[in-house]
């Protein structure tokens, strides 16, 4: 079993208070290594805990999926950045945690695709050259 102990997310979310105006992004990770309800607990906790900028968590133990909502605003940093923080604060507790990119709002994830796209161009680059020289 797992040494997660219990806890009530829900009081947690309760005292999360929702401004209307702000603008909320949301996102699904993937969250690997919980077992029970308590270990969603934990993770919720873990979300909810790392930053006032949290706004809901929504975790599915047989899909091994959360959907997170947060106010950037909140958080240094771009979007992105606080993604990244927010999964850190997954794995701080103990659980593998990996963003779904097709959860992302594509303003969010448009910044990260340029880089992207410049890595897969440079490694194909790579392949190609592989292959000529044979």
């Amino acid at each position: 079993g797992c040494q997660c102990s219990p806890s009530i997310p829900e009081a947690i979310m309760a005292s999360v208070k929702i401004d209307e105006t702000e603008e909320t992004i949301q996102f699904g990770a993937v969250i690997r290594g919980m077992t029970c309800h308590s270990c969603v607990g934990s993770v919720t906790r873990a979300i909810m805990l790392s930053s006032d900028g949290i706004r809901n968590v929504d975790i599915d133990l047989s899909k091994d999926y959360g959907l997170i909502e947060f106010n950037p605003m909140m958080f240094h940093g771009d979007e992105m950045d606080a993604i990244q923080f927010i999964l850190d604060a997954i794995e701080d507790a103990g659980y593998e945690a990996e963003l779904d990119l097709s959860s992302v709002p594509e303003s969010v994830a448009v910044e990260n695709e340029v880089e992207k796209e410049n890595n897969q161009a440079n490694i194909i680059n790579l392949i190609n050259c592989a292959e000529e020289e044979e």
